[in-house]
């Protein structure tokens, strides 16, 4: 009792000098001193078997500990202030020489403030270094208290006497509970006010079988008459079965809520009967959910709108086991709770355990069956019902881990309680049941979350002011599912350390310890940081999105850029609220931005070894966007290929082919390597129709018709004006060519294609012959015998084959 005295003056003297902060530093090495010396005490205690609560003993630790880490840091910042002061004072002067009496009375007194804040600093660290020791020390005691609970072998049923005292004390609880509900009802029936509260009784009984029959029934009729017009979507099964959930539930608790309270309310329920009332009313409400939870997800009546793909029978055969556990465990609670009213007896307590743990087991046996989770196939024909009928194909059996684990789990607990440990079958048992309603309670909030996020994007989506591409919906979805799933699990761990053994205390300063933060070795992790951190970078980097979608859609198109402009400024926008978010961030988290020269130091001598090329495309990308030699939309031709710039990244520039295809070229080979860019400047270009006549045609006039094609065309620009052109004297014809410029490069095909089609109009209209090369093939071979003597070689030629070629006169070659 003085200890725990002298903690609680502690504590109101600490929050007293955080209250009143720097005035109050001089107490904190004084309460360091008594910390200390209650440290000890406490170690010397636990030592010698005198702890008494070892669960108190740990929460006054840890708030010692708390104490201690608070203490550490506000004399860490007097420590700083006080060498600041020291630093403004200048060094101390050296031997030979003085200085003033007031400098040197101030450095002196600021030299012994240090020295003792200091020693108080240095021993709040070693009295928080003896939190830790104690609490490991704790920890371990309350393990191997709960081992020794689990392990504890209780009487074998196996013995002969074991069944007959089981008996013989349920014999004597049932009378001994007959004899208290008579006497609770004479003493009753004595009151003269019980007849005054009869009517209300009776409507509340009423309201409540209204609420719970055809209030349930009818909400359930109405959402299965609005749902039997909807398609069965995934994302809607998961709301109905919310809905349905909903409109099992509130009834349900809405009436059972208003029969207690009038039972209280009547002083019916006595003092010495809340905790069995409370008893029936949480076994009442955890049947409701349950019960709700598998009409709703595994649908026995409404195949259509069944979340897990199970027939009609798997569906009816799990629901009715889950219902089956929910009621055993109900059942032990609220018999367990009769007991402790009724002065509880050993033999009892362990029967019902034993008994317990085998029906769970039985139950878990069933539901691991490999036949229950057998998934329907595609070949399974439907009955009128919508039950399935299996026609061949026996469909696949997800989960199997989870179904042997399940049944190894059931057989351990089944020979643990006929060994004589019922304790340990009894607990695996019903921390497995509980874990398995807590996973399914928290994946109907995930997936819930997970649909309403998914509606609310499509009805985003659905705003023509809101366009988005499906690749970042489908990463943004990503994230947001990824972080869903995170709070689902740190939703879960929690009540599953509960379920698993851990006491409350435990689990609050496990949660407080993740949040304010823990220490390991020399580092201090805290996960409010890390997530308000996480926050900040996420806000900077949605500020910055903000204003590169502002800027896209106002301020650019205001200023009329060119679009490669646009993309490049927004790119280099985005990279710039990166670094922000990113220095924000780290310097959030204490780091000292300074030491991010010794990161960048690390970083070269990894750039000498292997990352020259990930630099180099990098600082190339970086080129990219600042000299602009190509940009997004520009039409080039590379070593790699040939096509449309579409994004210009970090690392590599994607380039879509004419074929509809992507190449990733990496930005280094774009500034090293010899680049055509058709649209660097402009979309101008020039086309150049190549065309070939006889010999025997004048090629003036056939340059003169190729200028009248080109003025005649609509393609070509007035300036610089196109003219035909006398290439050469080709093999089979005179070589002309016509050239001229458009506007928009890109329509090349489609004006060479015209302009071809125009002059073969016009010559064939002026008798203009398009030659075609010819060729006279003139073959000699002779034929013999193997019985005859080879013929003799030609003089000219040793070949069987002999090809002459000659011209006509004007040249051609025929």
């Amino acid at each position: 009792m003085p200890r725990l005295l002298l903690i609680v003056s502690l504590v109101f003297s600490l929050l007293a000098s955080a209250a009143a902060q720097t005035s109050d530093v001089e107490e904190i090495p004084d309460a360091v001193a008594q910390r200390s010396e209650v440290l000890a005490d406490m170690a010397e205690d636990l030592s010698e078997g005198r702890h008494g609560d070892l669960i108190e003993l740990q929460d006054e630790v840890r708030e010692l500990r708390r104490l201690g880490e608070a203490d550490q840091a506000v004399l860490t910042t007097k420590l700083n202030q006080i060498q600041a002061d020291m630093e403004r004072l200048g060094p101390a002067p050296e031997e030979g020489e003085s200085e003033s009496e007031a400098i040197a009375t101030e450095r002196k007194r600021l030299n012994q403030e240090f020295q003792r804040y200091d020693a108080a600093r240095r021993q709040a660290a070693l009295n928080i270094a003896e939190t830790q020791r104690l609490l490991l020390s704790v920890a371990e005691r309350r393990r191997d208290r709960f081992r020794e609970y689990l392990l504890t072998r209780d009487r074998s049923p196996f013995e002969p006497d074991f069944w007959a005292d089981a008996w013989s004390e349920f014999q004597d609880r049932s009378v001994a509970g007959r004899q208290a509900f008579t006497e609770y009802w004479s003493e009753r029936s004595a009151d003269s006010n019980l007849r005054s509260i009869l009517p209300n009784l009776l409507i509340a009984v009423v309201l409540a079988l209204i609420l719970f029959g055809p209030v349930r029934l009818r909400l359930y009729t109405l959402i299965k008459n609005r749902t039997a017009d909807l398609d069965p979507l995934p994302s809607r099964k998961v709301l109905v079965a919310a809905s349905r959930i909903g409109a099992r539930i509130l009834p349900g608790l809405l009436g059972g809520y208003i029969l207690l309270e009038a039972l209280r309310f009547s002083e019916i329920i006595t003092p010495e009967g809340v905790p069995l009332a409370r008893a029936i009313w949480v076994t009442f409400v955890g049947f409701l959910l349950v019960e709700a939870a598998a009409m709703a997800i595994f649908s026995p009546a409404l195949p259509a709108w069944r979340i897990v793909p199970l027939s009609t029978w798997q569906a009816r055969q799990v629901s009715s086991l889950s219902l089956t556990a929910v009621f055993v465990l109900g059942t032990e609670y609220v018999v367990n709770e009769a007991n402790q009213f009724l002065a509880p007896t050993a033999d009892a307590a362990v029967l019902l355990a034993l008994l317990v743990t085998l029906f769970l087991a039985l139950i878990l046996i069933l539901l691991t069956r490999r036949s229950l989770w057998r998934v329907p196939s595609p070949d399974m024909s439907s009955t009128a019902d919508g039950d399935e009928v299996e026609a061949g194909a026996t469909g696949n059996v997800p989960g199997k881990r989870y179904r042997v684990t399940g049944r190894l789990l059931a057989l351990a607990a089944i020979l643990a309680a006929l060994s004589g440990y019922i304790t340990l079958g009894h607990f695996l048992m019903t921390r497995v049941f509980f874990l398995m309603l807590l996973s399914g309670a928290v994946w109907t909030l995930r997936a819930l979350l997970r649909e309403g996020v998914r509606m609310f994007d499509n009805r985003l989506s659905a705003q023509p002011s809101a366009p988005a591409t499906e690749e970042s919906g489908q990463l943004s979805y990503f994230w947001i599912s990824f972080t869903i799933d995170v709070l689902a699990f740190l939703v879960f761990v929690p009540p599953a350390l509960l379920i698993l053994g851990a006491d409350w205390s435990d689990v609050s300063g496990l949660v407080v310890d993740a949040f304010v933060g823990f220490s390991i070795g020399n580092v201090r992790i805290s996960l409010m940081k890390i997530l308000m951190a996480v926050l900040i970078i996420a806000l900077i980097i949605y500020v910055t999105r903000i204003i590169q979608r502002t800027a896209e859609t106002r301020i650019f198109r205001a200023t009329r850029m060119d679009s490669g402009v646009q993309n490049s400024l927004k790119t280099l926008i985005g990279y710039v609220g990166l670094i922000i978010a990113f220095m924000a961030g780290i310097g959030f988290l204490g780091f000292n931005l300074s030491n991010l020269a010794i990161i960048a130091g690390a970083l070269s001598v990894g750039i000498g070894f292997g990352l020259q090329s990930i630099v180099n495309n990098f600082v190339s990308g970086l080129i990219l966007l600042f000299e602009r030699p190509i940009k997004v939309g520009d039409w080039i031709v590379t070593s790699s290929g040939e096509g449309t710039v579409q994004r210009i990244s970090v690392r590599s520039t994607e380039i879509r082919t004419f074929d509809r295809s992507s190449i990733i070229v990496p930005n280094a080979e774009l500034i090293s390597n010899a680049v055509t860019n058709w649209t660097h400047k402009d979309t101008i270009g020039r086309v150049v129709i190549p065309v070939g006549i006889t010999y025997s045609y004048d090629p003036e006039v056939a340059l003169k018709l190729l200028e009248e094609v080109a003025q005649e065309s609509k393609d070509f620009l007035k300036y610089p004006a196109p003219y035909a052109y006398f290439a050469g004297f080709g093999d089979s014809s005179l070589d002309l060519e016509l050239r001229g410029y458009i506007r928009d490069i890109n329509q090349i095909l489609g004006v060479r294609t015209n302009l071809r089609v125009a002059i073969w109009k016009k010559f064939r209209e002026k008798g203009v012959e398009i030659p075609f090369p010819q060729r006279d093939l003139h073959i000699r071979s002779s034929f013999w015998t193997p019985s005859e003597a080879p013929p003799e070689p030609a003089e000219v030629s040793p070949d069987p084959l002999a090809v002459t070629e000659t011209r006509d006169r004007d040249g051609d070659a025929t």
